[in-house]
């Protein structure tokens, strides 16, 4: 499977690969993004793991991940994409995790407030919509009130108010136009 490579008027959201490896750990390990994503800065073995996770995705199911830079600079700003997860709620949802795609995103705090990630899901979110994911979830910790405004904003509605990782968070559904 070839990822495609999508631009915005700003960005560019490119396959993942090798040589995102350093940015991706500056990415999950800075305490800003990990109070939203865990509670706890990832490490290298983590990130290595996710990378292989991301380069998978799109091999097993046809979806997922982008590194996302910034087009005049090439500057590594975040991630953005689908997964497949396997996500342990509490309580467990009657019928388990749901196998829709799961829209997730993450930036480094210098691209925050600026709009970015709201161009880089729009133009994820735009191409899943063109390739047939009909509905998709998002999974965000109840206190990312940045992230739940744009959930918000692409079309995400809450279905579900789940525990995760010991936090309380909220389970959105988007469907395709």
């Amino acid at each position: 499977m070839t990822v495609p490579t999508l631009h915005t008027d700003r960005l560019v959201l490119h396959p993942p690969g090798l040589p995102h490896l350093d940015a991706a750990l500056a990415l999950w390990s800075d305490p800003v993004v990990a109070i939203y994503t865990g509670g706890t800065p990832r490490k290298l073995d983590d990130i290595w793991d996710r990378l292989l996770k991301k380069v998978g995705q799109w091999a097993l199911f046809g979806y997922g991940a982008w590194i996302v830079q910034r087009r005049e600079d090439g500057a590594f700003l975040g991630e953005v994409g689908y997964l497949r997860n396997q996500r342990l709620l509490d309580p467990v949802p009657a019928d388990g995790w749901p196998q829709d795609p799961e829209m997730g995103w993450a930036f480094l705090p210098s691209a925050h407030g600026q709009g970015i990630a709201s161009e880089a899901v729009t133009a994820a979110l735009a191409w899943g919509d063109a390739h047939g994911l009909k509905r998709t979830i998002a999974l965000i910790n109840e206190g990312n009130v940045a992230s739940i405004r744009l959930a918000e904003r692409q079309g995400y509605r809450l279905f579900d108010r789940p525990g995760f990782g010991g936090q309380p968070a909220m389970l959105f559904e988007r469907f395709a136009p």
